[in-house]
């Protein structure tokens, strides 16, 4: 091992390292570091991208995870991350055929299902998007985001019961997941169910639905409005 793949091994152990810590701008300046020494080093091109789309600079994202996938097409967790970035810029056909591309490789990929899922629910095609969801979960029965889709594209249809089960399996897995408990919170509101929705809406994010129906319920208890959203796009397994 010559002097430069010593010297990339150690910058990318720290890279990996902060970039676990949620160190951003560190991570970034290591991966770029990297790409100084060896511009086609694909896990710096691949991580930093991914970094990208946790920071929400899509653009970016979606050039750096590209180029991933020109250097190795079968890197399914990028044609996954690149399918993240892509939606999010409005490209949601492309975004679609790299989850398909991630799950041709990785059929037993979770989270390409879920943000296929995901995308199908912008798209409003609702049983495409159960499908995805539910395949996740034959896949993983423990793989709480999908519980917590399922439980808001139930609501979306006005589907309470269904979105109450499945919001209690996924807290019954994560009892302080914070979307979870916002959904359930939420479900929980519409059930008329006020004081336990109350309990479980500021274990999340403290933020319900703004409706004229709950104005009072608003007033009464001084809670935030923001409009009920969908739990983000997972970028699990980017090797941190």
């Amino acid at each position: 091992m010559n002097n430069n793949n010593i010297k990339i091994k150690d910058i990318f152990s720290a890279a990996l390292e902060n970039h676990k810590k949620n160190n951003f701008k560190l991570a970034a300046n290591l991966y770029k570091e990297i790409l100084k020494i060896n511009p086609d080093h694909i896990e710096s091109i691949f991580h930093l991208g991914s970094l990208s789309v946790q920071i929400g600079n899509f653009e970016r994202a979606s050039q750096l995870l590209s180029k991933t996938v020109q250097i190795d097409p079968s890197h399914f967790k990028a044609l996954n991350n690149l399918g993240v970035a892509l939606k999010e810029l409005g490209e949601l056909q492309k975004a679609i055929n790299c989850c398909k591309k991630a799950i041709k490789i990785q059929p037993n990929f979770t989270d390409a299902h879920n943000n296929l899922g995901l995308i199908f629910m912008e798209l409003e095609e609702n049983k495409k998007a159960i499908g995805c969801y539910k395949k996740a979960i034959k896949i993983d029965p423990n793989y709480v985001n999908a519980y917590n889709n399922l439980g808001v594209i139930s609501a979306k249809l006005n589907l309470l019961d269904e979105a109450k089960v499945n919001f209690e399996k996924s807290l019954n897995l994560d009892p302080n997941n914070k979307k979870a408990c916002e959904g359930y919170g939420y479900i929980l509101l519409k059930l008329n169910q006020h004081n336990k929705a109350l309990e479980y809406i500021r274990k999340g994010t403290g933020f319900i639905e703004f409706t004229q129906k709950n104005l009072k319920l608003f007033k009464e208890n001084k809670i935030k409005k923001k409009i009920f959203t969908h739990t983000k796009h997972i970028l699990l397994d980017v090797g941190i």
